[in-house]
Formats: structure tokens, sequence, C-alpha cells
């Protein structure tokens, strides 16, 4: 953050859910440990991977992925273009996966102030485009309060 004004964050591209006790059963599966890929998006590392919807993260580089925030954490603390490996369970067989990170997109990394931000004040609120709606922190709302967010704009679609 320091050094480069922004802080990049590994990605490979996978909306992910927890392994319920349900859902391994039905996949065969000793236990519930790993991350279900709900969705892998479209040109993503993972999706250009192979990695499909209902394969099951159980390990990145060899050290096993207990939940799915624990696969985020683990990802996000890689950089970009480092090349992992993903053992996968994919319709009920293991697989390996080697794949380049990606970036995690820049709408949701971190970015220190910088004057060239100055006048992009945060009442103009942050577009989350994959909610549809754009939010502002609260204490920048007139009347919201000092805690949380305020959904300042929704997109009608």
């Amino acid at each position: 953050l320091k050094d480069k004004g922004s802080v990049s964050r590994g990605w490979i591209g996978v909306q992910i859910q927890p392994v319920t006790s349900d859902i391994a059963d039905s996949l065969g599966m000793k236990k519930a440990e790993g991350a279900l890929v709900a969705e892998p998006q479209a040109n993503g590392p993972a999706a250009k991977a192979g990695i499909e919807s209902g394969d099951v993260i159980t390990s990145v580089n060899g050290e096993a992925v207990k939940d799915a925030r624990e696969l985020a954490r683990t990802i996000g603390g890689l950089s970009p273009g480092a090349t992992v490996k993903l053992n996968v369970l994919h319709k009920g067989q293991d697989k390996v996966v080697n794949l380049t990170l990606g970036q995690l997109p820049n709408t949701v990394e971190a970015k220190a102030d910088t004057d060239k931000d100055s006048g992009k004040g945060a009442s103009r609120g942050t577009d989350v485009p994959k909610l549809g709606m754009t939010v502002a922190p609260a204490d920048s709302v007139a009347g919201a309060g000092k805690e949380g967010v305020v959904v300042t704009e929704v997109d009608p679609k």
C-alpha cells in the first residue's frame, strides 16, 4: 500500500459458499470441508482452468481448505500472477488444477488516499456493480448516523 498506493490481491474469479454437512453427504465427501464453487465468473482464471459450478476446492498448494472463508483469505493473500495448485472435487473425482491468479478487480481493492483522488468525496458513494447499488459511509450522509453504510442508489435492472 505504501509503495504502490493500492493493495493487489490474488483472485481466481469464483463465487463460493460453505460446504454444509448435507452438501458433503450428497457429494460423497467424508467431511464438510472445502469451498463449494457456486459460480465461476466468465473469463476468470478458474473458469479458464476448467473449474465449474458444483466443484469443491479442497486445498491450495497442498494446504487443506477448511471452509469458504479460508479459501478467500488464502487466495487474497497471494500475489496476482502467482501460479497455484488447487485440489478440486469435480463430479465425484479428485482433480488437480494449476492456474495463474488474476488481480482482484479494483472495485474492492483498498487504496491509499492520494492528492489525485481529492474531489471524489465519499459522499458520492462507491459503485457495487454485482449487487446493483451504490453505497456510501453512513457518516458522510446527513441524518444516516455514524456507523455502517447507506444505499445511495439502486440500479433498477
